[in-house]
């Protein structure tokens, strides 16, 4: 009787666990991109003018996951400023700096090649520039994404 009350109990459980398994969301698609296929779009406020912007997934101005590819100039600068959530970013091609501070100071730098990864935390006073070289990073945050610079100003 044990093994009989046992069983039942076992069969009640699973199917009780499998109930509870949400249904896959076939509305859903693959993203797929290749580099020759991204739309790059001038950047907007609060991004200083000469980058460029792909959005790749989600929408950074809403919540939720979302990536996006920067491409900034030779010799572009991004003054001090804080983000209010994590983004992390991976260097794609050519190489940016990036320091900490409420001033840019070029001696006091990390510099990050392709294949670099880092995240920059959230409220962190931080600033990015750019030198010879075009520069393509990924980020990825949750959103709503923004910045806001320290001093203000652009």
């Amino acid at each position: 009787m044990k093994k009989v009350i046992v069983l039942v109990l076992e069969m009640l459980l699973s199917s009780l666990l499998f109930a509870q398994q949400p249904a896959a969301d076939t509305s859903r698609k693959p993203i797929q991109i290749c580099p020759e296929g991204i739309v790059w779009l001038d950047s907007k406020p609060p991004l200083p003018a000469g980058a460029k912007v792909a959005v790749l997934e989600g929408d950074p101005k809403k919540e939720g996951l979302f990536v996006m590819r920067l491409k900034f100039p030779a010799n572009y600068y991004l003054p001090v400023h804080i983000h209010l959530k994590d983004e992390r970013v991976l260097v794609l091609s050519g190489s940016v700096n990036v320091g900490f501070g409420d001033k840019i100071d070029k001696k006091n730098i990390t510099h990050y090649t392709a294949g670099c990864f880092y995240v920059n935390p959230a409220g962190l006073h931080h600033y990015v520039f750019t030198e010879d070289d075009e520069v393509i990073v990924q980020l990825t945050g949750i959103g709503p994404w923004g910045l806001e610079f320290v001093d203000g100003k652009k």
